[in-house]
């Protein structure tokens, strides 16, 4: 182990969300969302607090372990929220293998439901930056609790990145 010099805010950053992933898991959820949504689960980082953003943190030798269902919290994949200067907040998602993703509606979802119930309940719409841009979520809720929401992703595409933008341009 090479001692960082943000090591320590990352320790502290990792022990914050244990303590309050332990507190999430003994509280009793009635709130249908998650796996009963999407069929996905991710471990999200609040990064927003964190005085540094390094490259480090997203790594397939963090990623991977932390995701592993048998030695790790057990996940698809991680989700960083942090701070934007374009939109409420800036995502990036990450698979268990360590595969940064442009675009995910479910991290989408869960990054919605963590900024409307965490930070800006009172906004009729979420505005979260991607690689594929910035999306914007509409949250369904009582004002503390969101029960459904509406993402506006864009148009699919189903041709590898690139491609399509290459025959756009008649290439």
């Amino acid at each position: 182990s090479f001692p960082y010099d943000y090591q320590e805010d990352v320790y502290a950053a990792v022990q914050e969300w244990a303590k309050k992933g332990i507190e999430l898991l003994e509280k009793e959820d009635n709130s249908n969302y998650g796996t009963s949504i999407s069929g996905n689960d991710y471990i999200l980082l609040d990064c927003t607090r964190l005085q540094k953003r390094r490259e480090e943190l997203f790594s397939y030798s963090f990623i991977s372990p932390a995701s592993a269902r048998r030695f790790g919290v057990g996940s698809d994949g991680v989700i960083a929220v942090m701070s934007s200067d374009y939109a409420d907040a800036e995502i990036r998602t990450f698979l268990s293998d360590g595969r940064e993703e442009i675009l995910n509606i479910n991290a989408l979802m869960c990054t919605s439901k963590f900024l409307y119930e965490g930070i800006n309940s009172s906004k009729d719409f979420i505005t979260v930056q991607t690689k594929a841009g910035v999306k914007k979520i509409t949250p369904f809720g009582n004002g503390k609790i969101m029960s459904s929401c509406e993402v506006e992703a864009g148009k699919a595409d189903f041709v590898p990145f690139g491609i399509s933008r290459l025959k756009k341009e008649g290439k």
